[in-house]
């Protein structure tokens, strides 16, 4: 699966009724679905979908979407997988198996609530891993809890430099013997890391780390062969399950170390923003340089049908042209707006985070110049 051809096209998804269901379950990588997902799916489930405050035919058309998300479930959701973001709705169904953990949650709305996937693809970035043996190196991109090999480099003449040494042999004898095999060993490692290192350099710059399981002293000779740019995020690991290890660690890092920024900038008294509305207000003005959300958190709001501002809240009216509004979830409206206009940046804190939920479910880090971005929406 391919995060950003999945999110970019969730992102045309839209049905105004309000009939797109998102769905994250826990499926713990086993045959038999958990107690808490089984327990999720029979009642919070039928609650959220089902509720009559809706139309009637929105009620029909989600019942229907109840029935057939029960039945994938039970009966045609892939074995292994560790969790479960499924969007459904009248003209989509998008199950996204994964093999990063995912805990029981739903959102209805007019579009896929990308927030989950978002989070659970930041909690388990791309990286790479080159495996190699004498025989060759294997170069394995890692992401989303998976592996896949990405490139394959065979040893110059693997197999072949025993035949050739019963047969014809090195020059000179004993230890001379062995030292010109050693050398003619150490070309060849030499020749493989170039090669891996070259083709890791055509690959995603942006890879978290680059890990290489093999001989020791082959570490420091494969980090001197890799770009500039990917040095410093070479780690020697034992194996794939090291590696796994490793960017899970960092990622909880990164991600204390940039709630870490906003305590530090709200400690100070500047350069932050305070809750949704205050988060809109700097939003649309090129104010913002990182989003704190909870991904369990839609943070319900409205928008304008008619000048398209949006607003956290319930309101019958827009207060600025009073026209029609229609609900929305101000964190989809952010992130889909995020996505848009890179570099802003979002992190995502852990679920029922205290300071957060304090303020509302939304904050930011301020940029210390604006400058707005050619996407245009209002926002107070």
């Amino acid at each position: 699966m391919d995060p950003k051809e999945t999110v970019k096209k969730l992102l045309a998804v839209a049905e105004p009724e309000e009939t797109v269901v998102t769905l994250t379950l826990g499926l713990a990588k086993s045959a038999v679905l958990p107690p808490a997902t089984r327990v999720f799916l029979k009642n919070r489930v039928p609650s959220h979908l089902l509720s009559q405050a809706r139309p009637l035919p929105v009620q029909e058309k989600l019942r229907k979407l109840a029935r057939r998300i029960q039945e994938y479930v039970d009966r045609g959701r892939p074995p292994g997988a560790a969790g479960l973001f499924l969007v459904a709705g009248a003209k989509v169904w998008e199950p996204v198996p994964l093999q990063v953990p995912l805990r029981n949650f739903v959102a209805v709305g007019r579009t896929p609530y990308l927030a989950p996937l978002l989070e659970a693809v930041a909690r388990s970035p791309r990286a790479y891993r080159v495996e190699m043996d004498p025989q060759g190196a294997r170069i394995e991109e890692i992401r989303l809890g998976e592996a896949r090999i990405v490139g394959e480099f065979e040893a110059a003449d693997a197999g072949g430099r025993r035949a050739a040494s019963k047969k014809t042999g090195y020059p000179g004898r004993g230890g001379a013997e062995r030292d010109m095999r050693q050398r003619h060993a150490e070309e060849v490692a030499r020749a493989l890391l170039r090669q891996a290192a070259a083709a890791l350099g055509r690959m995603d710059p942006d890879a978290v780390a680059v890990y290489f399981t093999g001989r020791r002293e082959h570490f420091r000779a494969f980090q001197e062969e890799l770009p500039a740019a990917l040095r410093e995020r070479a780690f020697p690991a034992a194996d794939l399950a090291a590696a796994f290890r490793d960017l899970e660690g960092r990622s909880i890092g990164r991600a204390r170390q940039e709630i870490g920024e906003f305590h530090v900038h709200r400690e100070q008294g500047h350069l932050t923003a305070l809750g949704p509305r205050d988060v809109l207000e700097h939003l649309y003005e090129g104010k913002v340089a990182r989003i704190y959300l909870d991904a369990e958190d839609p943070v319900p709001g409205v928008v304008c049908t008619a000048c398209g501002t949006r607003f956290p809240g319930l309101v019958e009216r827009c207060p600025f042209c009073s026209e029609e509004v229609t609900s929305t979830s101000i964190t989809q409206e952010v992130v889909a707006y995020a996505l848009a206009n890179p570099p802003l940046a979002l992190t995502f804190v852990p679920p029922g985070t205290g300071w957060l939920r304090d303020l509302d479910g939304m904050a930011a880090v301020l940029s210390r110049k604006g400058a707005r971005r050619k996407t245009v929406a209002a926002g107070r």
